[in-house]
């Protein structure tokens, strides 16, 4: 609720006479694939995960302007960064507050600094715990993962009190970085992330000098010789090219008739 946030902000100013931090880490879990889902939990999870934060933040932008001073750190987890079986609540929900994040880093640049923490598994937290799951058995769904599962590398265990003081030596920080990925788990898959991405951008790079061919050398149209633009340029560059031959060869004939003339 934006008036509990706004009355626990002026508390907080009125005791310590400003604040300087804010970090957005509640958050609730969900395990329910898409087709079992409904719109009304989507709503409730989206309101904790991500309007909970916009509150929060909200009503502290201003007083960080005002102070020209202030660190907005929001844990958006790995679910922020990539994708995950049951997950369609929790995983919008935490990719919107990465969206949040990145603009808000951008646009309050001269007076905030903005941070993500991008946590892994942590067996310590109650997250897991309290999350609503509603398994499916239908057989088009029955090899998805289960939620959590250690990944492909077997075993590991990820240690809470060494990422919230990897949290806090990253805040004292003068310059912070834009994501802090805190676990082997949450590693692992942000870095499968990037090759899935960089993979996508190779295939899309050929079309895109298709749809931006000015940027481009004509050579590179050659990708293109199944579209119907491209086999009209084809047409017209051999046209050009052929007509431009054909003058140039009959140049060179009556100049050679010339010379065998004399």
């Amino acid at each position: 609720d934006i008036n509990s946030v706004r009355n626990a902000v002026q508390l907080g100013i009125e005791k310590f006479g400003k604040i300087d931090v804010l970090v957005n880490n509640a958050g609730i879990s969900a395990n329910v694939i898409a087709e079992d889902e409904s719109a009304e939990h989507i709503k409730k999870v989206m309101e904790v995960n991500y309007f909970g934060a916009f509150n929060t933040i909200k009503t502290l932008l201003s007083h960080f302007r005002a102070n020209k001073n202030g660190t907005i750190v929001n844990n958006t987890s790995q679910s922020g960064l990539r994708p995950r079986e049951y997950g369609l609540a929790y995983c919008s929900s935490k990719h919107a507050l990465e969206g949040m994040t990145s603009v808000l880093r951008l646009e309050t640049q001269h007076f905030c600094r903005v941070m993500a923490f991008e946590l892994g598994y942590y067996k310590s937290t109650e997250i897991i715990k309290k999350a609503f799951s509603q398994k499916n058995n239908l057989k088009e769904y029955k090899n998805l993962k289960t939620f959590y599962k250690p990944f492909k590398y077997g075993k590991f265990e990820n240690f809470l009190p060494q990422a919230i003081d990897a949290i806090i030596e990253t805040i004292k920080l003068e310059n912070i970085p834009r994501h802090l990925i805190l676990g082997a788990d949450a590693i692992y898959f942000a870095t499968s992330e990037m090759e899935i991405l960089n993979k996508d951008i190779k295939y899309s790079n050929h079309y895109t000098k298709y749809c931006s061919p000015k940027i481009y050398s004509k050579k590179d149209l050659t990708y293109f010789k199944n579209y119907l633009m491209y086999t009209k340029y084809r047409f017209f560059k051999n046209f050009v090219q052929g007509k431009t031959l054909e003058r140039y060869r009959m140049k060179q004939r009556k100049y050679k008739n010339l010379l065998m003339a004399k």
